[in-house]
């Protein structure tokens, strides 16, 4: 298997890569314009301003890691039959998830300007930072790769690891919360206040108005390193019928 990155198999891969699942732009249009007609019903038929009618971020966040978790089996079965090598694959994925993060995070932040402006609709961005169109554009694009990376690494673990491997670390994530709890009480709370400042900084609340350009850069930086694991994980993995 070749080691080098040819620009020509990257550039094909990537084109591959994009023609193959551009539908889930056109779905998660379809998705949202419906959500969009349901919250201008519910908006109209409930008297009440404060009710709120649905959060299209929340749509978009999910979307994005569907895209992270399905576009991996096709393309890298065909990079490998291809005789590209992990590299080649490795970084045409990449550019793959930016541009998908690119075109949807504009999609959706121009739907839920839209939707504020005609609905109760309520967004977790406007409830966090507030209004304003750059920070929105950018929070959605960095959350946007960020679900997209974490579909890739999910998808990338379970193909790696045999059933009883899955079955473990599902055992082990299931776990996770009550050795949180424990671990907590036996510190006197120490650990949950500790983590608690740590994620307030991440996602920008750690002044006095919350900034979404540093829970941009945090969910980058975390984009960053799930890429990381996944290339560990996929540099020497072998194809599956």
């Amino acid at each position: 298997m070749q080691n080098k990155i040819s620009l020509k198999k990257l550039t094909n891969l990537t084109k591959f890569q994009l023609y193959s699942n551009y539908l889930q732009i056109i779905f998660f249009v379809a998705v949202t314009v419906f959500n969009i007609i349901v919250a201008i019903i519910v908006t109209n038929a409930v008297s009440d301003e404060s009710t709120g009618s649905g959060s299209l971020d929340g749509t978009f966040v999910i979307w994005m890691i569907i895209i992270g978790l399905t576009f991996f089996a096709s393309s890298f079965k065909v990079a490998l039959l291809s005789g590209m090598s992990r590299k080649t694959y490795f970084l045409s994925s990449i550019i793959t998830l930016t541009a998908f993060s690119f075109v949807m995070s504009i999609i959706g932040s121009l739907f839920i300007l839209l939707a504020e402006n005609v609905s109760n609709t309520f967004t977790l961005y406007t409830m966090m930072y507030g209004k304003n169109i750059l920070g929105l554009f950018v929070w959605m694009f960095s959350s946007g790769f960020l679900m997209a990376t974490l579909g890739w690494f999910i998808i990338s673990i379970f193909y790696r690891t045999s059933k009883k491997q899955r079955l473990v670390i599902c055992a082990f994530l299931l776990l996770i919360p009550s050795i949180f709890i424990l671990i907590n009480m036996l510190t006197n709370g120490a650990v949950g206040n500790f983590l608690s400042t740590i994620l307030l900084n991440i996602i920008g609340f750690g002044g006095v108005v919350p900034n979404p350009y540093i829970a941009s850069i945090s969910m980058l930086i975390l984009s960053l390193i799930l890429c990381a694991g996944t290339f560990f994980l996929l540099r020497r993995a072998e194809l599956k019928e």
